[in-house]
């Protein structure tokens, strides 16, 4: 009986040790891992300006710099002090209690820079480099009955048509016309950003003319805020703060030409919980252009903007607030919500995500301005690419709002769309 009780005992033993060492391994593992998404995957630091990174909780993150003597580090119980010596982008890495690696870092040594804050809504028009399925249909045939040429070929809304056999489709006009000759195609197309090829047979309509099913188009138009340009002549611009899709939000149209046109805003859907709101406004499309579109990506729309664009705007200098520069707390948009006035806005950041990618969702923030919350109800559409400032410095852009709560949504950081 003493030898089958201690037999037990050591076997109990044993088995609370196990479940002990599985807590402490799920807990270092978890700590691990909270540290690492905590952690930044690039810090910019701007040449002769020292940064001192703070580890303000009980997990001490270091910095490594491999093998580079421009970058001097210097550490304390408090934090980390980072002094540049020269221009340049080294690589390091951020370390957990001097001896687990996290992840790896990116270092850019910039020179200090100021861009100035607009907030302007606008008009914006796309050309698409090919043609845009808005919609299938079917055909009713000669034969009297309902034909699904597009659809029997696979295509999908949101499609991208590049090419039709070896020629390169420019315009819904040029592809109307390709049809209308009735003679079988081999499609080149784009689907989530990945070409695919299918075989299309018109088919002859009751009109007597050729069909295959498809609503296309080869422009998108739309109202957008620019964030910011250049202080230089060139007035080189950014704005959206993401990019301009078709029907998924990841699938950004190929740019073939862009052009911004001068609007006021009218009026305003108001944003509702399950609802998005949107700016409403006179495009003022074909006769009042003032700027160019040259790269639509997922960080936003880019260009240079006209003189003219600035002779009812004055806008204001603010320095490049990079990553390390934004903290949780108030900061204000600029947007441009009535007419062609331009206002401040208080808002909260609430949580900096350190997305290990360019991201248009690089912070959470919600609207406390309670006249703009009155006006809006929150985030709205258009409003996209109102630029945040805190503490003096731009530092990111008003991007997209969360449905259910259109007081809260996301923006970009400003060194993302810089890039």
């Amino acid at each position: 009986m003493n030898n089958l009780f201690s037999f037990r005992k050591f076997h109990m033993n044993r088995i609370f040790f196990l479940i002990f060492l599985c807590i402490v391994l799920i807990f270092f593992a978890t700590l691990f891992l909270f540290s690492s998404y905590g952690s930044p995957i690039r810090i910019t630091l701007i040449h002769n300006q020292q940064l001192f990174i703070n580890n303000s909780h009980f997990l001490k993150i270091g910095l490594k710099v491999d093998g580079n003597n421009e970058i001097q580090v210097f550490k304390n119980e408090d934090g980390v002090l980072i002094k540049p010596l020269a221009r340049g982008t080294m690589s390091g890495q951020i370390v957990l209690f001097e001896t687990f690696h996290l992840r790896k870092v990116q270092l850019n040594i910039v020179e200090e820079k100021k861009l100035f804050a607009l907030g302007k809504a606008v008009g914006l028009r796309l050309h698409i480099d090919g043609v845009l399925v808005d919609a299938i249909t079917s055909v009713h045939g000669l034969d009297g009955k309902r034909h699904n040429p597009s659809k029997d070929a696979g295509m999908r809304r949101g499609d991208i048509l590049i090419k039709a056999n070896d020629t390169p489709l420019k315009s819904a006009e040029q592809f109307s016309e390709i049809i209308l000759k009735g003679e079988n195609l081999i499609i080149t197309a784009l689907r989530d950003g990945n070409p695919y090829s299918t075989n299309l047979i018109p088919i002859k309509s009751s009109d007597k003319k050729f069909r295959v099913g498809l609503c296309i188009k080869d422009t998108i138009n739309g109202i957008g805020t620019i964030t910011f340009s250049n202080t230089e002549a060139d007035f080189a611009f950014g704005g959206l703060g993401h990019g301009i899709s078709n029907y998924s939000e990841n699938d950004i149209l190929p740019l073939q030409t862009g052009e911004v046109f001068y609007t006021e805003i009218t009026s305003i859907k108001k944003g509702l919980s399950g609802d998005p709101g949107e700016l409403r406004g006179d495009l003022m499309i074909d006769y009042n252009r003032i700027g160019k579109i040259h790269h639509n990506t997922s960080v936003g729309v880019f260009g240079v903007l006209d003189e003219k664009f600035f002779e009812n705007i004055e806008p204001s200098a603010y320095l490049i607030g990079y990553e390390q520069h934004v903290d949780k707390g108030p900061a204000y948009i600029l947007s441009n919500i009535e007419g062609n006035n331009i206002q401040k806005y208080d808002i909260q950041i609430e949580k900096i995500t350190h997305r290990p990618f360019l991201s248009p969702k690089g912070m959470i923030i919600r609207i406390t301005d309670k006249k703009l919350i009155e006006k809006t109800g929150g985030i709205v559409q258009g409003m996209s690419g109102s630029p945040i400032i805190q503490n003096n410095r731009i530092i990111g852009a008003v991007t997209h709002v969360l449905i259910h709560e259109p007081t809260k949504g996301y923006g970009i950081l400003i060194e993302d769309m810089m890039k």
